[in-house]
């Protein structure tokens, strides 16, 4: 008997997360599964807090696709999970004995496990360990009768639930620093590159996970061959799966990008494009033709031909080639009349802002005419010029309030336009523009916007990515739509290609190919090197360019590096941590994000000045103002909100605001000095615009 409660009965199985067993639960009269903690992680008093403040966190999803975790048991035989007990075989077992699935059963698998993952992202739960083991089949009726009388597995997956389990012991246990079995901190069968880079895991991370899952469902197994994981999740990708439908290896293919922001943000969006292809390109609407007045029977006949009724005055029959000078006569007006009928623009009008008890409601989405392309607009779209626009020197805020709340159309911020216009993105594709609270255009694109670049005229060029590559501009009024000519398109990406090589950025050069050593470069065009400057390793991450030119940059060797704007090294110091993200601040300071553990550190002139820890995390600084004070949003899991913290160039908190928010968060600071922030939850984003009230 464990707790005097639970009496074990059989056991289940064993394995990197040791025995699990069925029990029952006197006290409810329930079954229920115990999972006991491996010893050698029970008797580490940091595994142990850190697995009762994540059972509080998981004890609350509650969802029909997640094992439920009941209670956590701490008693003398050691530490035990109380779970949902689930009668069925795991996926891998299935996939085992079968080998593959057909695709049906395969969009069932999916359907039921976006759902369970849905609700976690929803509440700022990353898996982190996705995979078939995870992924428990419930069996009922005779199915499950048969299971537990001679193990028999079900003849088809459709009938069953699909359960995920394992939830949060990954982050338990990797925030306490010990050294763990790979079952537990991930799987690199199914690990995402941000996952062996040491970067934070987000939805996106188990959306490649999943999208590997469903490899492995249809093709048989993640096609790894000799490679080895790393190697295989950096820099292969994987062929499309022979005998699937196209829109099928599509979805797969956008989910298991090695960018994040090049795969679905949402793990729902991925089940739809596994369940259907995309929707085809709407036709565009012929306006109608009025009737003519049918003309007075004695001056008319009417004659029948092939089944064709044709009228002629006088007596005349219609000639056929009369006949079809009318017709192209008639479709040569069609572009004219849709091109006058199409000149608003995609979206609603402004809407007004409103306080902050009360949130803007969007409008529904204006689809675009499909006749009104980029090349139907004025031609100063083709004289647009690629230009970097300057990072301004926001004001800093001496007292933040919620000066706006709004409902948003997206849930990342992409970039400000020079006018101050902020625009974001959704995860179902949408891009929005917003300024000053009030929602000016929003357009559904093909896909999410991977890419955005403006043009110093305010012009913005989208790269989007669905089923290929696809290119979109828009005027600031959100006139415009998708490149659809190739020539265009080809012409255009090259000339953004090359204005946006004479942006002053520097980038890594890391050792492979015809490189003999690893460097830092800064290029003066796209033929020409500036100046390359010799680095003891590869870059850890891409270098983080200074508002005075200076230049950050860390190697896989954990050496941070800060370089003049000429490539002179002004100074080196061995970090004791991989960086998952960087920041330069004006008075040569470096911010470096640990990734485990999560703290956050302050270089300056070779040597550490500052550590920043918190109990729940440290969230990436994403702002600075003019004295190098810089802002971060700290996550609280336990209560479910978010601190916005300004904090000075030693390390010290200026202020620090609490802000009820979703876990899903997106920060940035605007033109104006304002902070602008995206919550994201199920009922879908919302914004609010941060500032001083006081001129």
């Amino acid at each position: 008997m464990i707790a005097d409660r639970y009496e074990i009965l059989a056991t289940l199985g064993r394995g990197g997360m040791g025995e699990v067993y069925l029990a029952r639960d006197h006290r409810l009269d329930t079954e229920v599964a115990l999972k006991r903690v491996p010893l050698e992680l029970a008797i580490e008093p940091r595994v142990r807090e850190a697995l009762v403040r994540e059972a509080r966190i998981l004890a609350r999803l509650s969802d029909n696709h997640i094992v439920r975790l009941f209670d956590l048991a701490d008693t003398a035989d050691g530490l035990f999970l109380v779970l949902e007990y689930v009668c069925g075989p795991s996926l891998d077992k299935v996939l085992s004995r079968r080998g593959k699935l057909p695709p049906e059963e395969l969009q069932h698998v999916v359907d039921h496990v976006a759902q369970g993952l849905k609700r976690a992202h929803a509440m700022g739960v990353i898996h982190r360990d996705l995979k078939p083991a995870n992924l428990l089949v419930q069996l009922t009726g005779d199915e499950r009768r048969r299971y537990l009388r001679d193990g028999a597995l079900p003849p088809t997956l459709l009938n069953a639930d699909i359960k995920v389990t394992d939830f949060g012991l990954a982050k338990a246990v990797q925030q306490s620093r010990v050294e763990m079995s790979q079952s537990i901190s991930g799987t690199p069968a199914y690990m995402a590159p941000e996952q062996f880079r040491g970067e934070m895991p987000s939805a996106e991370t188990d959306i490649y996970a999943l999208g590997f899952v469903a490899y492995a469902c249809l093709a048989g197994a993640v096609p790894l061959g000799n490679a080895q994981p790393v190697y295989f999740h950096l820099q292969v990708t994987p062929p499309p799966i022979a005998s699937v439908p196209a829109h099928m290896n599509a979805a797969i293919q956008r989910a298991i990008r090695k960018e994040r922001a090049d795969r679905f943000h949402d793990v729902t969006d991925f089940a739809v494009a596994l369940r259907q292809p995309p929707p085809a390109a709407p036709m565009p609407v012929v306006p109608a033709v009025a009737p003519q007045p049918v003309p007075d029977e004695a001056k008319t006949k009417s004659m029948s031909r092939a089944g064709w009724r044709f009228r002629t005055k006088k007596g005349k029959a219609a000639t056929p080639a009369g006949i079809v000078a009318v017709v192209l006569g008639f479709l040569i007006l069609i572009p004219f009349l849709i091109r006058e009928s199409g000149k608003s623009p995609v979206a609603s009008q402004p809407g007004e802002v409103q306080s902050a008890a009360a949130p803007q409601e969007l409008p529904p989405l204006a689809p675009l005419n499909p006749a009104q392309r980029i090349e139907d607009l004025p031609p100063v779209i083709e004289g647009a010029q690629m230009r970097s626009v300057p990072e301004p020197l926001p004001r800093g805020i001496a007292k933040p309030e919620i000066l706006t709340r709004f409902r948003a159309t997206g849930a990342r911020i992409l970039a400000f336009g020079p006018d101050g216009t902020l625009y974001v993105s959704s995860n179902g594709g949408d891009i929005g523009a917003i300024r000053d609270g009030r929602v000016l255009w929003q357009y559904r694109l093909a896909g999410d916007a991977a890419r955005l670049s403006i043009a110093a005229n305010g012009l913005l060029w989208i790269r989007s990515y669905y089923g290929g590559e696809k290119l979109f501009c828009f005027n600031s009024a959100g006139q415009g739509g998708e490149i659809t000519d190739p020539a265009v398109v080809a012409r255009r990406s090259l000339e953004l290609s090359r204005e946006a090589a004479l942006i002053p950025t520097a980038r890594c050069a890391d050792a492979g190919g015809e490189r003999r050593e690893p460097a830092i470069e800064m290029p003066l065009n796209p033929l020409k090197l500036k100046w390359r400057t010799t680095l003891d390793y590869e870059c850890n991450r891409d270098p983080v360019v200074g508002r005075n030119g200076n230049i950050a940059a860390q190697t896989r060797s954990n050496t941070e590096y800060l370089l003049a704007s000429d490539g002179r090294v002004l100074w080196t110091y061995a970090a004791e941590c991989p960086f998952s993200s960087q920041m330069l601040l004006a008075n040569g300071t470096v911010l470096g994000l640990c990734s485990s553990p999560q703290q956050l550190l302050g270089i300056r002139d070779g040597r550490k000045v500052f550590t920043i820890a918190s109990e729940h995390g440290v969230s990436s600084p994403f702002a600075q103002d003019a004295g190098s004070d810089f802002y971060r949003l700290e996550s609280s899991q336990l209560y479910d909100e978010k601190r916005l913290i300004r904090t000075d160039a030693e390390g010290k908190e200026v202020w620090n605001v609490g802000l009820k928010l979703k876990l899903s968060t997106e920060a940035a600071m605007g033109p104006d000095g304002k902070i602008y922030i995206l919550s994201t939850g199920p009922a879908g984003a919302e914004a609010m615009i941060l500032g001083d009230r006081r001129p």
